[in-house]
């Protein structure tokens, strides 16, 4: 007789979350359709728009919710309160 298989315990956000830990340092601008599909529904992070910072839109942390973001940004050493957050969408 042979032995079942053992079960493989895949990462719940499997390739979601290789395609997240490439957007950051990018803007969701640049991102391909498949890319779009993949993260449409992560909270992402971009810095604070001032009149005296005026900061490219660039992606500095990506997660499943804003909690997530916040934690990646404070073990980062990077203050939480200079980013804002956004759910992103589907291209359609």
């Amino acid at each position: 007789m042979r032995a079942a298989p053992a079960l493989k315990r895949e990462d719940p956000l499997g390739s979601k979350r290789s395609a997240a830990e490439k957007a950051i340092g990018r803007s969701p601008e640049t991102f391909s359709l498949n890319e779009q599909f993949a993260l449409a529904g992560f909270t992402v992070a971009f810095e604070i728009y001032t009149p005296a910072r005026t900061p490219e839109r660039i992606i500095a942390a990506i997660g499943p919710t804003a909690a997530d973001c916040i934690r990646d940004l404070a073990a980062r050493g990077l203050n939480p309160q200079e980013y804002e957050f956004e759910v992103l969408r589907k291209p359609w």
